[in-house]
């Protein structure tokens, strides 16, 4: 009896976090990933780490998807790729603010890139992993697709406004690819198996890793950027979500675009759980999972920072059939076990 061959799926940044996690969910669901990375803000490490946490070994490419012949060489050489999950991006509100030219050219320059040489190799899905931050500083929350882009408060908000939009085109000049932009909040956690987590080189960019580590080391206080918010406490409220949940997205908006007749050429989605957590109130979980107090500091709003913005995820559970699967509690119970092991492995301070 043959056994049935995978489906191939090219994942553009699958070193990162949402890229390995997502990485790992396709197998999960019986796709072959192909990974391609230039590993400028990921370990290397973090492919034996996905390796061991699904039990596969991995086709991986080391490549900067801003340049469209090392992206045309990928396709030609695996030959076969039914569709791309494209991360490859900078992802740093605040970092983007201070070096605004690097955004531009490797998260537009990647994407344009990718498309192109998808296109020259009939590829024909993309999922585009997008962002919360293309609605700006929302007059409402839960914010709709059908909202309108506000102004873009940082350039990488800039980015996904703008790879939206290029997506849109091309899916528009060409019948031969359709396109969904999953327009995710703010994902934490780790896989359960506690073997693969966020690890990039600066991870701590990141509130929650940023948090946890502070309770691990010791000695040191939690600075709240902010506490004069319009908000219920004063401090800035987002939609957080298991990384895992946001990774399976991903691989529901592949399948949806290969399965359904009904997907259009181009598509948006919101992704999170549907409503907000404020920084205290986060702070207050991790204070419950881990069992240990949080000293917090308050300090100025970071600039690109906006008050409060959580999801309407009608659409997606309609049309997805998206569905969180984990909640607060778990990730953050995830991210610690993730960030405990790090240590233990003498790994704290990458």
């Amino acid at each position: 009896m043959k056994t049935q061959k995978k489906i191939k799926v090219l994942v553009t940044g699958g070193a990162g976090y949402v890229g390995s996690h997502t990485a790992a969910a396709l197998t999960e669901a019986g796709y072959e990933p192909v990974i391609a990375d230039n590993f400028t803000n990921s370990y290397r490490r973090n492919i034996a780490l996905l390796e061991q946490s699904t039990g596969q070994r991995l086709k991986v490419y080391k490549a900067d998807c801003a340049d469209q012949k090392i992206m045309e060489r990928i396709f030609a050489q695996e030959g076969n790729i039914a569709g791309v999950i494209h991360f490859a991006a900078f992802k740093s509100v605040r970092e983007s603010v201070g070096m605004p030219l690097a955004y531009y050219r490797n998260n537009i320059g990647s994407l344009t890139a990718t498309i192109a040489a998808q296109l020259n190799y009939k590829v024909p899905y993309m999922i585009f992993s997008s962002s919360c931050t293309v609605y700006g500083d929302p007059k409402r929350s839960p914010v709709r697709e059908s909202d309108a882009f506000g102004q873009a408060q940082s350039p990488y908000g800039f980015t996904k406004q703008a790879g939206e939009r290029i997506l849109e085109d091309a899916c528009g000049q060409s019948t031969a690819l359709k396109a969904i932009a999953l327009r995710y909040f703010n994902p934490i956690g780790a896989h359960p198996s506690g073997r693969l987590g966020e690890d990039s080189f600066n991870p701590f960019h990141n509130f929650v890793p940023l948090v946890l580590r502070t309770i691990i080391e010791g000695g040191s206080k939690v600075t709240v950027l902010g506490n004069d918010y319009p908000t219920k406490d004063g401090t800035c409220v987002r939609d957080y979500l298991h990384v895992m949940d946001v990774a399976r997205a991903h691989v529901q908006g592949l399948q949806y675009l290969s399965s359904s007749k009904k997907a259009g050429p181009f598509e948006s989605f919101n992704i999170g759980l549907g409503r907000g957590y404020s920084v205290l109130q986060i702070l207050q979980e991790i204070e419950a999972v881990t069992g240990k107090r949080v000293p917090v500091r308050m300090g100025r709003r970071a600039k690109g920072d906006i008050a409060a913005i959580y999801a309407d995820v009608s659409k997606a559970k309609r049309v997805l059939g998206f569905k969180a699967a984990y909640s607060i509690q778990d990730a953050i119970t995830h991210a610690w076990q993730w960030q405990q092991q790090l240590r233990t492995k003498g790994r704290i301070s990458c």
